[in-house]
């Protein structure tokens, strides 16, 4: 009764044929499957090395250029406060405004940046001071307004009020420029 037909001969022969097939690709195909994407894989990246020279290059000219509008200022000009003190004193003693605070600039270090901040308060009659503001925002100094604040103040022995501008002048150095320029 081991005889076997001509069908269950046909299943047997299909089940042997796809247990072949499984043990091929298990020893054979699937090691030479993974070698040929990894292979794949690590061209495309031979491909990007050969890019990454113009790529670095591109990188620094971008860097470049956001150094130079960051650094708008020109490069003779080392003290950023004398100028800038020197075009406001020439305005302010022009145009009857008086400079009644310029304190010690605030820096704060932001990684590799360092931002300073300036306060300075004006008192004068509030056409002259958006001019000063005007002048102040279209000159080719380093620095940006940030922000401005206009109050007025009492003389109490005079009655008289006087107009007072607050303005916060910013700048942003970078840093190791900075260091390599103290050298």
């Amino acid at each position: 009764m081991n005889t076997l037909n001509g069908t269950n001969k046909l299943i047997l022969l299909v089940v042997g044929f796809i247990v072949a097939l499984l043990l091929v690709y298990g020893f054979a195909l699937s090691n030479t499957i993974s070698l040929w994407s990894e292979c794949k894989m690590l061209s495309q990246k031979i491909i990007s090395l050969e890019k990454a020279p113009e790529e670095i290059k591109d990188y620094g000219r971008r860097l470049d250029e956001i150094n130079v509008l960051i650094n708008k200022k020109d490069e003779k000009s080392k003290n950023f406060h004398e100028d800038f003190l020197g075009m406001v004193s020439l305005y302010c003693s022009l145009h009857n405004i008086i400079i009644k605070e310029y304190p010690m600039s605030h820096q704060v270090e932001n990684g590799k940046y360092v931002v300073e901040t300036n306060i300075i308060r004006f008192e004068g009659e509030f056409k002259n001071l958006l001019q000063l503001i005007y002048i102040l925002e279209n000159s080719k100094t380093k620095g940006h307004i940030t922000s401005l604040m206009f109050e007025t103040i009492p003389n109490h022995r005079s009655g008289i009020y006087k107009l007072n501008l607050t303005l916060y002048e910013q700048n942003i150095f970078d840093s190791e420029a900075i260091q390599t320029a103290l050298r």
